[in-house]
C-alpha cells in the first residue's frame, strides 16, 4: 500500500500465544520471539502501530479490568524490548450478547483509534488469525494479512469450506512485516531512479 499509515494487529495468536482458556494472568503471557525486532521494523518505517483485540473474559468474570491493564503491560513491554513502539491498544471487554458497537468483527475500535490518532482509516492494514479479524478487515474495507500462528492455519481452512475463499496465510508476523520493508525499499528504488534521469 502506498500510503499507508497505520498496522492493526489482533493480540493473541499475533503478538503472543494464544490459550483456549484465556490469557487470564500475566504469567501466561508468552510473546512470539520474533515479535520485538517485527515492531521496531514497524516503527522505523513510520508507521502507528495498534493492538485491538476483544477481551470478553472480563464480562465473564474470569479476570478484572485490573489484571487485564496488566497483561497489557506485560506483553507491551516485551513487544517493545527491541525498540519498537506500540501507539496504543484498544479492547472490547463486552459479551457478543450486548450488542456493542467496539467489539470485533464491527469496527469501533478501528474508527476510534484513527480519530484519535487522525490518519484515514483507508491507509491501515490488519494483522489477525481469526474468522472475526478477517471479517473486521472486510467490514473496514482494508487489507488483510492473515498469519498461520494462533488459530491462523484453521481460519483459513474455515473461511475456504464455509465461504469458499482462498485466503492467503502468512507464516508470523515477522514475514508480514518482511513484504512491507520489501515494499518500502523497492518504492525507494523506484523513486531514486526517477531522480535521476
Amino acid at each position: 500500500m502506498k500510503n499507508l499509515e497505520a498496522i492493526f494487529l489482533d493480540r493473541d495468536g499475533v503478538l503472543n500465544e494464544d490459550s483456549d482458556n484465556y490469557i487470564r494472568s500475566v504469567e501466561d503471557v508468552s510473546v512470539y520471539p520474533f515479535v520485538s525486532k517485527a515492531l521496531k521494523k514497524l516503527t522505523d518505517l513510520g508507521l502507528k502501530i495498534f493492538i485491538t483485540s476483544n477481551q470478553s473474559a472480563i464480562s465473564r468474570g474470569y479476570f478484572t479490568e485490573e489484571t487485564n491493564s496488566d497483561i497489557f503491560k506485560k506483553i507491551i513491554s516485551d513487544s517493545e524490548k527491541d525498540n519498537g513502539k506500540i501507539t496504543d491498544f484498544y479492547y472490547c471487554p463486552h459479551l457478543p450478547t450486548d450488542n456493542c458497537n467496539c467489539r470485533k468483527p464491527k469496527s469501533g475500535m478501528f474508527l476510534q483509534a484513527a480519530k484519535e490518532y487522525k490518519f484515514d482509516i483507508n491507509n491501515s492494514v490488519y494483522v489477525g488469525d481469526s474468522v472475526c479479524d478477517w471479517e473486521t478487515a472486510k467490514n473496514l474495507g482494508i487489507p488483510f494479512y492473515l498469519v498461520e500462528t494462533g488459530y491462523g492455519i484453521e481460519t483459513a481452512e474455515t473461511i475456504k469450506k464455509e465461504k469458499n475463499i482462498e485466503v492467503k496465510t502468512w507464516k508470523n508476523l515477522k514475514v508480514v512485516v518482511e513484504s512491507f520493508t520489501q515494499s518500502s525499499e523497492r518504492r525507494a528504488k523506484s523513486t531514486k531512479k526517477k531522480n535521476n534521469k
